[in-house]
């Protein structure tokens, strides 16, 4: 499964993209981010057992500090 397809966008907030990834994960299985960019993240996403995120090249994820982040 693609986290693109969540919403997982270089072009995200980093509100959004954690948002986004964290309801890729919640799916379980392997996750993959091929798309290359850099992917904003502003909050902390749990990866739980089974799951696997495969990042392919030039794919860079950055974290920053965005308010209005609510899991």
């Amino acid at each position: 499964m693609n986290a693109s397809d969540f919403g997982f966008s270089p072009a995200a907030s980093g509100v959004d993209n954690s948002r986004a990834l964290q309801k890729a994960v919640d799916q379980g299985g392997t996750i993959h981010v091929s798309q290359p960019g850099v992917y904003k993240l502003a909050g902390t996403v749990y990866v739980g057992s089974d799951t696997a995120l495969i990042f392919g090249h030039g794919v860079t994820v950055q974290k920053v500090d965005e308010t209005g982040f609510f899991m």
